[in-house]
């Protein structure tokens, strides 16, 4: 094989041609969900990201640098933000979700494979594989991937990079290793994979061993230039290798080394120092190459392979996933400070996909994936210096497009490889023919997923959390777990308890909003309220409607004791409030316990103590087990939201509960239109049922719980109960809904938030997201709308004519109660209605979007033929009115195109027309609307005065009436009594 320090670069050993291969029907298409990109408004639960992947890994999980083993709480609450929408749009495809520990900044992850490299007996290895399957199994994730990436030191410390292969792997290297063993053996049912550098300057400090473990290995076969000072500049994720010229007459390639000597910043840049013994000679393309795709894999996977450094990795080819970058370099400019440390790295100017199509329109028509624009600008300025002068380019861009990325793809399933992994998800634009990730997933084997049916849907998981009254060193106010704190102001006996054993790493709020209890036999889903006592612990006040019927039977302080069967902790705790009349056994057989997340419906053992009380004990399993889920809850674009509670499921097992309170908090956007809440019974009545109270409190904290009419809120409350709610623009920020059920009541209750636009499809697809979390799968389109529009609809049947019912009908369909008779006797047909013509009106919207003003002429029955082209021309500049707007079109029509009196319907028509503009959409825009109209469709100087003048007194008539409804019989009123404009001398139809 000659000298590996002149033929390393040189050896044509194609792995494709020296080692046996089956080639991969079904490619893994990996994509990584960045955690810091919600600030700019990045949706996490888009469905339509999930359903062209395979594997969604989220990242980063990184390791506290105080506390070795244990998760940095910065990276843990960041993760707890997106985490429900990712989980929800994933599970609705079938997408599975693991979460990447380490990344580019976690040296403490470094640290801690070293140490456990140095000492494989250390407690650190086992602690923290524990706590990786924790946080793998509460949060119901599919599976853990390594990324130990940070071989450059700290700021000031040596690189670690260009280690001998004879001098076997870095002992982080090994640690990582023993690692994925320990991780796989724990969790023999979740995926484990790892994140590699591709080339032997980085990769040598790696385990080949650690594939044995792990399922697969990702290989990031990109920044390969760019990503360090002394970077040549060309492609960063080339597919095939590049060779120098002297090569030609061996093989010829299309493309060489010195091909890209014209871009270079100066001369050919040298290796860096370190990188063997010819490194620092006159040759520096053979020295310091563009490296490919190619290289990495001879590296990982060729048994020929051999360089400087010495022979490769050896790894099956069916354990790899390469890289694929949804990003470029620009090598006309430098970096910019990094997402997450602010701090400049070195190399050259990374452009996210996007913002290069932003840009650069044609940019997928630019050969070789390359846009260059000739021009004369400054050298960018790196750490290391470049030499002066001028670079003879504006822009020198190289990027990955979706034709590259289908051909690596192809070439990786043709050699046998796992796939590909993705950086990453939020890069990437989703239009057909543009998106890198769609191509590749339709190009992977895999078939497209249609919505999954999810039999499973994702069940919240049990933790470790211990609710108990016990205070600073030991200190209790009485012997309770839950101590009793009397009766409130607002009438309920208010219970209380500090929150324990909660994790250094975790954001204590979100911890407490997860944690259920049981208080007098009634079950909470979290507290009431969350009080942070500061020193004294975080506490959970609940409030209890007390109920004569139920006993004041209390569990005491919960107590650990010795005795646990294996796989569990022993609790013990006396029950007070026994009188000698009681059965004392069969009290604690009825008083029901939640201990460390885990209900009990009775004690595992009943102990009498005589004169020390009749204690329980309560053994609870060390494994996570799962808790109950009543309420469901999902967001969707365009400030949607949906969240549902219904009759309650089978309550087997909770036997001893009588009452369940329930708390839900929604994130409500800052775009959201209305906010609008309802409770019926369960069937298709809009009867209040019996049992249920329910209260809404804003981010303000201020309570709904009266009636009120205004315009911008509406309450209608039934006994202590909201009956039904209205809230225009609600205020952004988390609203929350309590719900008091009683075990037997029939009910169900909604709390939503309008979509600000398109809708029809944004209502059904949050809604199907919704159903999805209940393990539903509606596949009937028309019973999916049904549901989706069922809240509105039940408030539209009790409150046919009040002002804010009708703008929220108006807001989710377009159209008032006019156009069809969307008023039923009943919710559901209600409902149906209101569905099937926000579904048409979603059409004319769409098919205007696409065919232009021409589209109309299509629907003249439902909208009229008077829209003329300066009207389509001020739409154009209003967009999101274009569905109301339609929809006050249809309402117009709707009542005056039966008319055959043409003075009537003239003047009538611009009246209502007008009048309902400025109530839905504004007086600007319904004066513009007016004036392009008139511009659009003139008529006799008669015709327009008259116009005009209708035109006038609509607006004035929207300032006048509260409803449209009243709009609507105040015009006619008008009519008859002569006070509408009229065109004394009338020609032709009417405009």
């Amino acid at each position: 094989m000659g000298d590996p320090n002149k033929n390393g670069w040189r050896f044509f050993d194609e792995l494709y041609d020296q080692t046996p291969h089956k080639s991969t029907e079904r490619a893994n298409v990996i994509a990584y969900i960045p955690t810091w990109r919600k600030k700019e408004g990045f949706d996490y639960g888009k469905g339509e990201m999930y359903r062209y992947i395979t594997h969604g890994i989220i990242a980063f999980l990184t390791f506290s640098e105080k506390d070795s083993g244990a998760f940095d709480p910065a990276s843990v609450r960041e993760i707890s933000t997106i985490l429900p929408d990712v989980l929800m749009a994933a599970n609705l495809y079938g997408t599975k979700t693991m979460i990447a520990l380490g990344g580019a900044n976690d040296f403490a992850f470094l640290d801690l494979m070293t140490e456990i490299g140095n000492n494989p007996a250390s407690p650190k290895l086992d602690q923290t594989v524990r706590n990786v399957v924790n946080f793998v199994t509460q949060n119901g994730l599919d599976g853990v991937d390594l990324d130990l990436e940070c071989w450059w030191g700290r700021p000031g410390q040596q690189d670690q990079g260009g280690r001998m292969k004879a001098d076997g792997p870095h002992p982080a290297g090994r640690g990582l290793t023993l690692f994925a063993k320990e991780l796989k053996e724990a969790m023999p049912g979740k995926i484990v994979s790892a994140a590699v550098f591709g080339t032997s300057w980085y990769g040598n400090n790696y385990d080949p061993d650690m594939a044995e473990h792990l399922d697969w290995i990702g290989v990031m076969t990109y920044d390969l230039t760019g990503s360090w000072d002394k970077s040549p500049v060309g492609p960063h994720s080339a597919l095939n290798k590049i060779r120098g010229k002297d090569t030609a007459k061996i093989r010829e390639a299309d493309v060489y080394l010195e091909s890209y000597l014209r871009e270079q910043q100066g001369a050919w840049p040298g290796a860096r120092a370190g990188t063997g013994p010819s490194a620092q000679g006159d040759d520096a393309l053979e020295n310091n190459p563009i490296l490919s795709v190619e290289d990495c894999l001879w590296y990982w996977t060729n048994p020929l392979f051999m360089n400087w450094q010495g022979k490769g990795q050896g790894v099956d080819r069916g354990k790899i996933a390469a890289g694929v970058p949804v990003y470029g370099y620009e090598f006309a400019a430098a970096k910019e400070p990094d997402d997450l440390t602010g701090e400049v790295p070195p190399g050259y100017k990374v452009l996210r996909y996007k913002e290069i199509l932003d840009e650069f329109p044609d940019a997928l028509g630019a050969a070789d994936a390359n846009i260059k624009v000739d021009g004369s600008t400054p050298r960018p300025k790196l750490k290391e210096p470049l030499p002066p002068g001028e670079y003879p380019y504006a822009h020198n861009i190289y990027f990955e497009t979706p034709d590259t990325a289908v051909t690596k793809l192809k070439f990786l399933k043709d050699v046998g490889a796992k796939g590909v992994i993705i950086w990453e998800l939020s890069n990437d634009v989703w239009e057909d023919g543009k998106s890198i990730i769609k191509a590749l997933y339709l190009a992977s084997g895999n078939p497209v997923p249609e919505t999954s049916p999810i039999t499973d849907p994702p069940v919240p998981v049990a933790s470790s959390y211990l609710w108990d009254s016990t205070g600073f060193l030991g200190h209790a106010s009485g012997p309770l777990q839950f101590q009793d704190d009397g009766t409130q102001d607002n009438g309920m006996r208010q219970f209380s308890a500090r929150l324990w054993n909660i994790p250094d790493d975790a954001d204590w709020k979100s911890v407490a909003q997860n944690c259920p209890a049981v208080i007098k036999r009634q079950y909470f889903n979290r507290p009431t309220r969350i009080v942070d006592k500061g020193a004294l612990g975080l506490w959970g006040e609940f409030d209890v409607r007390d109920n004569d019927d139920v006993p004041d039977w209390f569990w005491g302080h919960m107590e650990e004791k010795d005795g646990a069967p294996d796989g569990h902790t022993r609790y013990a705790s006396r029950l007070w409030g026994l009188s000698l009349s009681d059965d004392w056994k069969a009290a604690a057989k009825q008083t029901p316990a939640l201990i460390a997340g885990q209900y009990f419906d009775e004690p595992t053992e009943i102990e009498d103590k005589g004169v020390g009380g009749l204690w329980g004990i309560f053994d609870v399993s060390n494994e996570p087990s799962p808790i109950p889920a009543f309420t469901a809850q999902v967001k969707g674009d365009n400030d949607c939201m949906y969240c549902q509670v219904d009759t309650l499921p089978s309550l087997d097992g909770l036997d001893n509960v009588e009452r369940f309170n329930l708390t839900n908090t929604m994130t409500v956007g800052e775009g959201a239109p209305f906010l609008y809440s309802v409770i019926t019974k369960d069937d298709d009545s809009v009867d209040f049922p019996e049992g249920v109270v329910m209260t809404v409190k804003d981010p303000d904290e201020n309570t709904y719980d009266k009636g009120v009419d205004d315009d911008n809120q509406l309450v209608v409350m039934s006994g202590d109960s909201i009956r039904y709610l209205i809230i225009k623009d609600p205020k952004a920020g988390d609203w929350t809904m309590s719900m008091s059920v009683s075990r037997d009541a029939k009910f169900r209750c909604e709390c939503n938030t309008a979509p600000s636009a398109d809708a029809y499809d944004t209502m059904l697809e949050t809604r199907r997201k919704l159903d999805a979390t209940q393990g539903l799968v509606t596949r009937d389109i028309s019973a999916l709308s049904v549901t989706a529009f069922l809240g509105a609809a039940a408030i539209a049947v009790m409150a046919p004519s009040l002002a804010l019912p009708l703008a929220l009908i108006v807001t989710v369909t377009g159209v008032g109660y006019s156009t069809v008779k969307v008023i039923a006797n009943n919710k559901a047909a209600t409902s149906q209605n209101a569905a099937a013509i926000s579904r048409v009106l979603s059409k004319v919207e769409k098919d205007l979007e696409k065919e232009g003003a021409s589209a109309l002429a299509k629907y003249v029955w439902l909208i009229g033929k008077n829209i003329s082209g300066p009207e389509y021309l001020v739409i154009l500049k209003y967009p999101k009115n274009t569905f109301k707007w339609l929809g006050t079109h249809a309402d117009v029509y709707a009542e005056t195109g039966h008319m055959t009196n043409p003075e009537q319907q003239n003047s009538i028509r611009h009246v209502y027309w007008q009048c309902l503009l400025k109530k839905r959409l504004g007086e600007a825009f319904a004066v513009e609307m007016g004036d392009a109209h008139e511009r659009g469709r003139p008529g006799s100087d008669a015709d327009n005065r008259a116009d005009e003048k209708n035109n006038e007194i609509g607006l004035r008539l929207a300032d006048e009436v509260e409803s449209e409804e009243e709009c609507k019989k105040r015009v006619h009123e008008m009519w008859k009594a002569d006070k509408l404009a009229i065109r004394p001398d009338y020609e032709g139809d009417p405009t």
